[in-house]
C-alpha cells in the first residue's frame, strides 16, 4: 500500500532541486483523514501537478503518545483512494529526531535559542498568575538570564531542560500570503517558544521548519488556522539561515450552521464517505470547490480540468461552507456518468455487504440482476442507499409499508382489481414487459380507469412500497411465481381471500 517510499539522509537534502516547485502534505497520525485535511492535500496536489512540481507526503508523528500506525496507514489508504498520489515519501518525523536535536543545539550555539530549566509546575504557576491578572500568558524569559556556562554545567549534570527560541524583543515579522496578502505580527506578541522539549522531542514548529528546509519545500499550502504559527516559523528559517517558502493559508471549512465542521455535521472522515458509497472523483470535485472557484458557474470538473484550472489566486479568503446536500447531488451525477462495468461492480459490492446477494452473484451477476441495478441507477445519490431501493427483488418475503398499504386501500375497488389481475396473470403465456403491458391495457379499457389506478396498487402489492422501477419491468424481473405469490399474500392480508404457499422467493434471480 505504501508507494514511492524514500528516506532523506540524516545529514541533509533529498534530490529535489530548490528551483523546482515542491509542496508537501504533512498529516499527524493521531486520527483519521478528515475533510479539512483531504482538502489541504488536494490543493497541494493540484498545485504541484499544474506546476509540474513535486508532491511530498510527510507523516508528522513526533507526538509519540497519540500517534498510531493504524492512523497513518489509513491516511495513506484514503489518499490513494482519492487518487492523490505522492511523488516522494512517506517520510516519518520520528526517524529524524537526531536532526531536530542537532538543529536546536545549533541555534543555542548561535545564541538564537537557550536552555529552559523551568519545571511544568513553575510554568503552570506563571500561567495562573497571568490568568489572575487577566493578561495573556507570555514566558517571562527568566532562563535567558542564566549564564551560558552555568546552563551547560546544569545540562552536563543531568538536569532536564527544554530549548526555547529567542524571539526578537522588538520589530515585526511580516510575510506575503498568496491568499491573504500582507500579514504582520508584532514580535512583542510572541513569547520565547519551546522548540525542543526536555524529553528530546521536537515541537511542531521546529520539526516542520527543519523538514521543509531539508526537503526544499517552496510553497506551504495549509489551513489558515496555522497563520499564528507562521511568524515563529519564519523566525526559525531566518535563524537557521534558510530562505522562507511562500505561504498560502486556505480558509477553514464550516458546517451549514457556520460553526467549525465537526462530527455533529455528519461523517467528516474520508473513510466514512467511502463506506457510504461516495465516489472518490465526486468527493475530490466537491472538496476542490470548498474555497476555490473557477468562474462561479462550472461545478463539475474532471481531474485533468481541475489540474488545468486550479489557481491559488482564486482561493477565497472567506470560510467555506460544507453542504452535504450539494455533495450528494454531485455524487449522484457522477454515479450516472461512470462506465457501466464499474457501476455494476460497486453496486454489487454494496448489495453483498447488505446480505442481499452472495459471492457467486458478485463474481458473475445474472442478466436479471444487472437489469435490476441499471433500472435504478438514477434513483439514488450514494451507493449506501441502493440496497433499500432494490431489496424486494432479493428477499423471500416483503412487508407492506404504511404508504403502500394506503395506496392499495385508497379505493374500495382495488382489491377486486388485484384479484382479477391475479386470475389473468395465471393464464398469460409470456411473462415479459410487452405482454404485461398489453394485459394491463386490456384490463383498464374494460374497467374504464387510468393506468395509474391499476399500476400503483399492483406496484405496492408486489414490492411492498410505493415507488419502484416501471411496474412492467419490475414484474418481469420478479418473475411470474413471485408476482403471483405476493399478489395472493397481499389479498389474503388485506381481506381479498387468496394465498399461495411453497414458493422460494428470490431463487429465479440467482440470489
Amino acid at each position: 500500500m505504501i508507494q514511492n517510499q524514500e528516506k532523506i539522509t540524516k545529514s541533509g537534502q533529498d534530490n529535489t532541486g530548490q528551483d523546482n516547485i515542491c509542496v508537501r502534505f504533512a498529516p499527524s497520525p493521531t486520527g483519521f483523514l478528515h475533510v479539512g485535511g483531504a482538502r489541504t492535500a488536494l490543493y497541494n496536489w493540484l498545485f504541484a501537478r499544474k506546476q509540474r512540481g513535486t508532491f511530498i507526503l510527510r507523516i508528522e508523528d513526533t507526538d509519540v503518545e497519540r500517534s498510531e500506525e493504524r492512523f497513518w496507514r489509513k491516511i495513506l489508504e484514503d489518499l490513494e483512494w482519492l487518487g492523490l498520489n505522492w511523488d516522494k515519501g512517506p517520510f516519518f518525523q520520528h526517524e529524524r529526531r537526531e536532526i531536530y536535536v542537532q538543529k536546536a543545539q545549533e541555534l543555542v550555539q548561535k545564541q538564537k535559542a537557550y536552555y529552559c530549566f523551568c519545571s511544568p509546575q513553575e510554568l503552570e504557576r506563571q500561567r495562573e498568575e497571568a490568568a489572575r491578572k487577566d493578561i495573556p500568558f507570555r514566558y517571562d524569559g527568566r532562563c535567558l538570564k542564566i549564564p551560558a556556562q552555568e546552563a551547560l554545567e546544569r545540562i552536563q549534570a543531568g538536569k532536564p531542560a527544554a530549548i526555547r527560541f529567542r524571539v526578537p524583543e522588538a520589530g515585526k515579522t511580516e510575510f506575503h500570503d498568496l491568499i491573504h496578502g500582507k500579514v504582520s505580527f508584532d514580535n512583542r506578541q510572541l513569547d520565547d517558544f519551546i522548540i525542543l522539549r526536555s524529553n528530546g522531542l521536537p515541537t511542531y514548529n521546529l520539526a516542520a521548519v527543519v523538514d521543509d528546509m531539508m526537503m526544499n519545500i517552496t510553497h506551504i499550502i495549509r489551513g489558515d488556522d496555522h497563520i499564528s504559527n507562521t511568524p515563529k516559523q519564519i523566525l526559525l528559517y531566518q535563524a537557521l539561515g534558510f530562505p522562507c517558502p511562500q505561504f498560502a493559508h486556505i480558509p477553514m471549512i464550516m458546517g451549514p450552521d457556520n460553526t467549525r465542521l465537526s462530527k455533529r455535521h455528519g461523517a467528516v472522515a474520508v473513510g466514512q464517505y467511502r463506506e457510504a458509497g461516495y465516489l472518490p472523483e465526486a468527493l475530490v470535485n466537491y472538496l476542490a470547490l470548498l474555497g476555490w472557484s473557477y468562474d462561479g458557474q462550472q461545478t463539475i470538473f474532471s481531474i485533468p480540468e481541475l489540474i488545468e484550472k486550479f489557481d491559488l489566486k482564486k482561493v477565497s479568503k472567506k470560510a467555506a461552507i460544507f453542504d452535504p446536500v450539494k455533495l450528494d447531488w454531485m455524487n449522484g451525477k457522477y454515479i450516472r456518468q461512470i462506465d457501466e462495468q464499474r457501476y455494476i461492480s460497486l453496486a454489487l459490492a454494496f448489495l453483498h455487504k447488505a446480505g442481499l446477494v452472495n459471492e457467486a452473484v458478485v463474481q458473475q451477476p445474472p442478466a436479471a440482476v444487472i437489469k435490476i441495478l441499471l433500472s435504478v441507477r438514477d434513483k439514488f445519490k450514494k451507493f449506501s442507499e441502493l440496497p433499500a431501493l432494490v431489496d424486494f427483488f432479493f428477499v423471500d418475503s416483503i412487508t407492506l409499508t404504511e404508504e403502500a398499504r394506503s395506496q392499495i386501500m385508497a379505493s374500495q375497488d382495488n382489491l377486486s382489481l388485484l384479484k382479477e389481475l391475479y386470475e389473468r396473470l395465471l393464464n398469460i403465456e409470456v411473462f415479459d414487459e410487452v405482454s404485461l403491458e398489453a394485459l394491463f391495457q386490456d384490463l383498464i379499457r374494460e374497467k374504464g380507469i387510468k393506468m395509474a389506478s391499476l399500476a400503483q396498487p399492483v406496484r405496492a402489492a408486489v414490492t411492498g412500497r410505493s415507488a419502484s422501477p416501471g411496474v412492467f419491468l419490475t414484474m418481469s424481473l420478479l418473475g411470474r411465481e413471485r408476482v403471483l405469490t405476493r399478489l395472493a399474500n397481499c389479498l389474503q392480508t388485506l381481506g381479498g381471500g387468496l394465498r399461495r404457499e411453497g414458493f422460494v422467493i428470490g431463487q429465479e434471480q440467482g440470489s
